[in-house]
């Protein structure tokens, strides 16, 4: 019987199975999907598992085809492409690390075969949600409210342009057609000159510094005169 090292960690096996992304980063609370390939195999294996590194020398198994430690860890499986996927949900800082894939052939005493290393980072991103910005952006429902409102405004700005618009030439027309009005009452009419004529009798007394004969004496001067009074 071949003996071999360490089998639960799968650290010392034939390397034919292939395991990406080399380099996956993720952000906190995101799922990390690893796909292990087995096309290399001459058969086609009923259970992989997957192992996480715990230090230079040991990996821990954290999940297989029939068994995961807890709802984070997920498993599928295509036998017919020859390939499984691991879904590690809702990662945290400590999924932070090194994965890889493997297979032990029990029917053949054993035999071990393991994949290449794969790097997993889990990125500390916080956001902001507390601003109006950020809550439109998460919340379907206000999407859709901010949608309706852009097409709203789309159409009634428009509209409204058209109402200013037409407002203001015919303000401009009302006030061409009440200037001459206007011009009309500043100045008052005038009547063409009228020329009355007014009779009347002028006296005119005897206070000539000289003497007179009598008869003028006794009688008044009277003289007629014309006066017209515009």
């Amino acid at each position: 019987m071949t003996k071999h090292k360490n089998i639960g960690g799968l650290d010392d096996g034939k390397m034919l199975l292939s395991h990406s992304p080399v380099h996956l980063n993720v952000s906190l609370g995101e799922t990390a999907i690893f796909t292990c390939n087995l096309t290399a195999l001459n058969f086609t294996p009923k259970d992989i598992n997957w192992y996480k590194k715990a230090n230079s020398t040991n990996s821990k198994k954290i999940a297989d085809v029939k068994y995961a430690d807890n709802d984070r860890f997920h498993i599928t499986t295509d036998w017919a492409q020859k390939k499984a996927m691991l879904y590690i949900r809702n990662v945290m800082l400590n999924d932070s690390g090194q994965y890889h894939c493997g297979h032990v052939n029990v029917e053949k005493n054993g035999l071990i075969f393991t994949s290449n290393i794969s790097d997993l980072t889990v990125e500390n991103i916080t956001y902001i949600t507390t601003t109006e910005t950020d809550q439109t952006t998460k919340d379907p429902s206000t999407k859709s409210s901010f949608k309706n409102g852009i097409i709203a405004t789309s159409i009634l700005l428009p509209l409204l342009l058209i109402v200013t618009a037409t407002f203001l030439v015919w303000y401009k027309q009302r006030d061409k057609m009440l200037q001459p009005q206007l011009r009309h009452l500043e100045k008052p009419p005038q009547d063409s000159d009228v020329y009355t004529v007014d009779y009347g009798v002028l006296d005119f007394g005897n206070n000539q510094p000289f003497r007179i004969s009598a008869e003028n004496s006794v009688q008044e001067q009277v003289e007629y005169a014309t006066i017209m009074f515009p």
